[in-house]
């Protein structure tokens, strides 16, 4: 994860926890952006165990509850083997 501030310069670049609960995970992701202060969010899945299909929807999930917190989900991206980097927000997934 990319954590970046109101002008969009990088505060830290960290991994997520390694959680099941995906609402765990959203909201440690939230906690470490509030404790940066930081107002933006992309994320990064170097080869994603899950189906874009179902990160597409871990992803919408993320960006409903940062957006309460006034921290904007910039975009997802992925990075597989033998394909160039993804974006989610390009494809229409987020």
């Amino acid at each position: 994860l990319f954590y970046l501030d109101n002008r969009n310069r990088l505060l830290s670049d960290e991994a997520a926890p390694e959680l099941e609960d995906i609402t765990f995970l959203n909201r440690a992701i939230a906690i470490r952006a509030l404790a940066l202060h930081a107002t933006a969010v992309i994320g990064l899945h170097v080869q994603p165990a899950l189906k874009p299909v179902a990160l597409s929807t871990a992803a919408r999930t993320l960006e409903t509850a940062l957006r309460p917190l006034s921290i904007v989900l910039h975009d997802i991206l992925l990075d597989t083997p033998n394909t160039s980097v993804r974006s989610f927000r390009q494809e229409g997934l987020l």
